[in-house]
């Protein structure tokens, strides 16, 4: 028992470093059990065949290949032992784990390819002489892989661009231009900057398959070797534009075929071919060629080198047509409203003879208005000079208000301009102030306001009567009031004295605007100053000066401001 235990943990044990060997044969190295993990492990992804639903007694035991109508006279040796399906899908694991290597590097190549395929046990030979035959006999080929265009276009017999190719030799070209390397010689000398163009461009449509058109394609190239046969002489022909087929081609490609296919091949043996391989190789295969590639796998169907079909041109047609047509009208007429007459009749007298008429005695009398002209030409100002508008010689006047002598003045609505404090100004708000100290003192004196406008005379002092004789009933005199002192006079107000001189700045408020000043200097000359736009003139004045109406000043949009200090002279 104790034995037995440590067998299995030794057949555990080994098997953990078996997973690391990629023999290929089915009961040795990795197991075939482990090995589908393995690879899924290392990024390849596997698929599910269509033969896993087939019942379970050839799934894991397997038996030999059922004939059925078919007549099948010879068997290869292998099929004598048949194997199950279940380990023929393991054995295809571990030939794909034992070339993984190969496949991972190779990946995105002819030769990745075609190792992928052989680990399905398909042969890749690209010879096509036995496929599709009505009595086909002997072996089989295998599959082949065909990559589109990189075709010869100056060789005697071109065909087509998108020429299909069994090898990857054609697609390494080297452009020979002209250097001292002959042949096909890879150089670091051979000029790459000019190319040849004798190859078409290369497609990025790969075939991986059978085509009953490639048989085809072989006579039909087999037939025009000797023949220089160019097929752009059909299909470049500019009369065929507007045609929806190549007529030229058809009957070419109908005389050939006539001559080269004497019996049709039988699309059955393709399919019945195919039923022998795992569809999972056509599954696997997308997963190891480039991305851009347009693969096209299994039976593929595709027209031979002859047949091209062709879009028919649009032809522009084109008709003149002239539609005619007539529309009513109505005249419409306006007058300047008999607003440009004289105020007084022309008066017209009617005679009925001659007699009358040198006897002054008309019978009756004619009372017409004279209409008044207003037309006129004017003169103008251009940059060649002066010349002469008569837009207002026919009597536009009357419509238009535009008299002779008016001008049309522009304004912004604006009336008045000229007041400073409308405007955004950086000039300084300056303020003259005074500092007065003084005081009244006012005293209530026996009911009388009396306001202390200087000293108060002091009292003369009154005369003491002598003694009399007291008349009787006389009354008593009573005491006079006593005087109040009188107030203290306060010292009179002191008048801080302004500077003499101050700086004036007179300045333009901006374009089209202008300030004029004049008047006396602080040192007793004159100013006469204008200042316009954005100009600013700066004159020294007695302050004083500005608010007497000494000084003079005519703003049209200007400004004047002070500054701070005292100045000398005139103009700065």
């Amino acid at each position: 028992m104790f034995g037995q235990h440590f067998d299995n943990l030794w057949i555990y044990a080994k098997a953990v470093t078996d997973k690391y060997d990629n023999d290929n044969r089915l009961n040795r190295g990795i197991s075939k059990d482990l090995v589908q993990d393995a690879l899924r492990g290392f990024g390849v992804k596997l698929y599910s065949s269509n033969k896993t639903t087939q019942d379970l007694f050839k799934m894991f035991v397997g038996e030999t290949y059922s004939t059925g109508s078919e007549q099948i006279n010879t068997f290869i040796s292998a099929s004598n032992d048949p194997i199950s399906e279940d380990n023929y899908r393991k054995e295809v694991y571990k030939r794909l784990y034992h070339n993984l290597p190969l496949l991972l590097k190779a990946k995105g190549t002819e030769r990745g390819v075609k190792a992928l395929i052989s680990s399905f046990g398909i042969p890749t030979d690209d010879t096509l002489e036995q496929v599709a035959d009505s009595n086909l006999t002997g072996s089989f080929n295998g599959l082949y892989i065909r990559t589109i265009g990189g075709t010869k276009t100056d060789s005697d017999v071109y065909l087509s661009p998108y020429s299909s190719s069994t090898s990857m030799a054609p697609r390494i070209r080297v452009d020979n231009t002209g250097s001292i390397i002959e042949g096909n010689t890879l150089s670091s000398d051979v000029s790459i900057v000019e190319r040849n163009r004798k190859y078409s461009h290369d497609q990025q449509s790969i075939e991986i398959g059978f085509s009953p058109t490639d048989d085809i394609d072989k006579k039909i190239y087999d037939f025009y070797t000797s023949s220089l046969f160019n097929i752009d002489e059909y299909i470049g022909d500019p009369g065929l534009a507007y045609s929806s087929s190549y007529v030229p081609l058809i009957d070419e490609a109908t005389t050939t075929l006539e001559s080269l296919i004497t019996k049709a091949k039988d699309l059955q043996d393709y399919t019945r071919i195919l039923k022998f391989y795992d569809n999972v190789v056509f599954k696997m295969v997308k997963d190891f060629i480039p991305a851009r590639a347009n693969l096209s796998s299994g039976i593929i169907i595709k027209p031979h080198l002859l047949e091209r079909n062709k879009i028919m041109q649009p032809q522009a047609l084109g008709e003149q047509l002239l539609f005619t047509g007539s529309v009513s009208m109505y005249t419409v007429s306006g007058s300047h409203g008999n607003s440009f007459y004289k105020a007084d009749l022309d008066t017209t007298a009617n005679y009925d003879s001659l007699i009358d008429q040198q006897n002054n005695n008309p019978t009756s009398y004619n009372h017409t208005h004279t209409e008044i002209t207003t037309a006129y030409t004017e003169s103008i100002v251009v940059p060649d000079g002066v010349v002469s508008y008569e837009y207002h010689n026919h009597e536009e006047t009357k419509y238009d208000g535009e008299f002779s002598g008016s001008y049309i003045k522009l304004s912004n609505g604006e009336l008045n301009v000229s007041n400073p404090y409308k405007y955004d100004s950086t000039a300084p708000v300056l303020y003259n102030y005074y500092f007065i100290d003084g005081s009244n003192d006012c005293t209530l004196i026996a009911g009388f306001f009396i306001p202390d406008f200087g000293p108060t005379p002091t009292p003369q002092p009154t005369a003491t009567p002598g003694p009399t004789a007291p008349p009787a009933n006389t009354p008593t005199p009573q005491p006079t009031a006593t005087p109040q002192p009188t107030a203290t006079p306060q010292p009179t107000a002191t008048v801080t004295p302004l500077p003499s001189c101050v700086t004036v700045v007179f300045y333009g408020g901006g374009s089209d605007d202008s300030i004029e000043a004049s008047g006396p200097c602080c040192d007793g000359t004159t100013f006469d100053i204008r200042a316009e736009d954005y100009d600013e003139v700066r004159v020294c004045v007695v302050q004083s000066d500005l608010y007497n109406g000494n000084i003079t000043i005519n703003s049209n949009g200007g400004n004047w401001y002070t500054l701070a200090g005292s100045c000398t002279g005139c103009e700065e």
